[in-house]
């Protein structure tokens, strides 16, 4: 089976704001997995998106298609009303040093903790390490650049700055037996820009522990504008 990609439930509640309230920015909030929504070759999955018009509240389900069973729900949330204030400052350039991991060991030490990403998923080229941020410079994946003009935020770049924690992570104390950690909440997601293709993503770390950690995600295009 294939995990559907929290990037992707996030481009979910972005279009749904944007169908919402057009022409109006608007953040997604809360936005919390709790459980995973498993593709399989052989059977098909009806996905159902519900939103309450009084409040933003949003819950994404599914359930077998064409079947009567239960929806399953797999991720809450809320669209808001964009915040004005606190924007990013533009991005620095990528450091002139030699990267601290390739495409080849980043993608390697993504599948040591199991997560192995077909091509489509695969954005990530150079990683610097410095302390508490990491930072990458990412590609459009050929399978995908079709369609990053008609997304809100394509989910394989989002998808890709979320993979940086095997290389942030690499080594340091609980983190020194490879372990995966991926995404299940989203405390906030700010859009500056939509069909962007991005460039850079910065990553730092706010909290780390055993369990769980707390990340900051920066995305910028190619012009170093936050995305």
């Amino acid at each position: 089976a294939v995990v559907f990609p929290a990037a992707g439930f996030v481009e979910m509640a972005l279009a749904a704001g944007a169908l919402w309230r057009p022409g109006q920015n608007c953040d997604v909030e809360g936005l919390e997995i709790s459980a995973p929504l498993l593709l399989e070759r052989n059977s098909s999955k009806t996905l159902r998106f519900r939103l309450d018009a009084r409040d933003g509240a949003f819950s994404i389900g599914s359930r077998a298609r064409l079947s009567d069973d239960p929806w399953l729900v797999h991720v809450v949330g809320r669209i808001v009303e964009a915040a004005t204030t606190g924007a990013p400052a533009a991005a620095r350039p990528l450091p002139s040093t030699a990267p601290d991991a390739s495409a080849d060991l980043h993608y390697q030490r993504t599948l040591a903790v199991g997560l192995d990403y077909g091509p489509a998923f695969r954005p990530v080229q150079d990683v610097w390490i410095a302390e508490d941020t990491a930072t990458a410079r990412l590609v459009t994946p050929e399978g995908v650049a079709d369609e990053v003009a008609e997304a809100r935020l394509h989910p394989s770049y989002l998808d890709g700055a979320f993979q940086l924690l095997a290389d942030l992570l690499a080594g340091r104390g609980a983190a020194a037996s490879p372990s995966a950690y991926i995404p299940i909440r989203v405390e906030r997601l700010r859009l500056a820009q939509t069909g962007a293709r991005v460039a850079q993503v910065q990553a730092t770390l706010r909290r780390g522990g055993r369990r769980s950690v707390l990340v900051d995600f920066v995305l910028y295009d190619g012009s170093g504008r936050a995305v």
